[in-house]
Order: structure tokens, then C-alpha cells, then sequence
């Protein structure tokens, strides 16, 4: 897979830990500043899409299907919305 990238958006004023799961179920937790993102590469997460981004307890995720991808929180939600690509 080639070096494809997700950037994982916070909308908030405050920090956020998030968690990105591969398809083979290993976990790479992020912190995001408050306004502000993160970038997650293919290199960082060991795993073949989809991957699943969401709460840093793993209860409440979004498949992420094709990179290039960008999944943005908003202040008081725990699952990512998916605002690119669009479906």
C-alpha cells in the first residue's frame, strides 16, 4: 500500500485522544490539539484497510475505506464524521 494519509480533525477547544484501528485489530492512539489535526500514515498503523477511527476507548468508531481521508470531531461527539472523500 503506498504511503496514503489520514488526517484526523479536532474541531474543539480542547485536546483529544483518539484511537485508529486497522482491519487486523492493532490500535494506534493520537492526540489532537484543540483545533487543530493530526496526520496518520500507512506506515504508522500496521494494517490493511478499512481502518476505524473513534473514541480512544475503542466503543465508538467510523470506517475510514479509502485514503487519501479526513475524519473531523466535533466538540461532545465521540465518532468521527468522514468528510473526505465523500460518499
Amino acid at each position: 500500500m503506498a504511503n496514503e494519509r489520514l488526517y484526523v480533525v479536532n474541531n474543539g477547544s480542547t485536546a483529544l485522544e483518539k484511537l485508529v484501528r486497522s482491519q487486523s485489530g492493532e490500535d494506534l492512539k493520537v492526540m489532537v490539539g484543540p483545533k487543530s489535526f493530526v496526520t496518520v500514515n500507512t506506515q504508522a498503523v500496521s494494517g490493511a484497510l478499512p481502518w476505524h477511527v473513534g473514541d480512544a476507548t475503542g466503543s465508538h468508531l467510523t470506517a475510514v475505506i479509502t485514503l487519501p481521508a479526513v475524519a473531523a470531531f466535533d466538540p461532545n461527539v465521540q465518532t468521527a464524521r468522514v468528510a473526505y472523500p465523500t460518499r
